[in-house]
């Protein structure tokens, strides 16, 4: 869970002007060796509106070995302020 909040805050979470997160729910597939090397996805499921200028966002985060196997996967609900468009 660290490494992937350590890439996803450095990408995506320092961009987004998150709120709250409502719910996570991990899942470790395969160890981690110091020698392994890791790449990491995040990708929105859903988005939907909420009260006081507020989205809802489900999304999905994975991170993968150098073989391409998935080692951590979460998926979670965060709520984000929303920007007007125009």
């Amino acid at each position: 869970m660290a490494i992937f909040q350590r890439l996803a805050a450095t990408t995506v979470w320092s961009r987004c002007a998150l709120v709250i997160g409502r719910s996570f729910r991990m899942r470790l597939y395969a160890p981690v060796r110091p020698d392994t090397t890791l790449h990491g996805q995040l990708q929105w499921k859903r988005v939907s509106e909420a009260a006081h200028g507020r989205s809802g966002i489900d999304f999905l985060g994975q991170l993968t070995d150098q073989e391409g196997a998935v080692v951590f996967e979460v998926d979670g609900d965060v709520v984000m302020a929303r920007r007007n468009a125009g």
